[in-house]
């Protein structure tokens, strides 16, 4: 199974509409079947932060992540919805079944 996390980081603080508008984006990602769980919200600024949103969703193998990254709802997302808002991502994946 993969792991996938993005942070995010914006670059000014977003009115609530557009984060409704990420959350709404997001919503439809976590829809797409290739999806098989997604959690996301905003820091909760218990420390000291780099980024204010988190992302993270399970996917079954690495196609279906391939094909989560190259669906036209993710361009529309990133396009439409985080590069507006000027955010800067960072992301990672790890296959969770080679943990210990």
């Amino acid at each position: 199974m993969i792991m996938h996390t993005v942070l995010f980081r914006w670059e000014r603080a977003p009115r609530e509409d557009e984060l409704a508008s990420v959350r709404d984006g997001l919503e439809r990602l976590r829809a797409l079947p290739c999806v098989r769980h997604m959690e996301y919200g905003s820091d909760l600024g218990l420390r000291p932060q780099t980024y204010d949103f988190v992302m993270v969703a399970w996917f079954d193998d690495v196609d279906a992540y391939d094909h989560y990254s190259r669906h036209p709802v993710h361009s529309a997302f990133v396009n439409d919805v985080l590069d507006p808002l000027g955010a800067t991502r960072a992301s990672a994946q790890i296959d969770v079944a080679t943990l210990p």
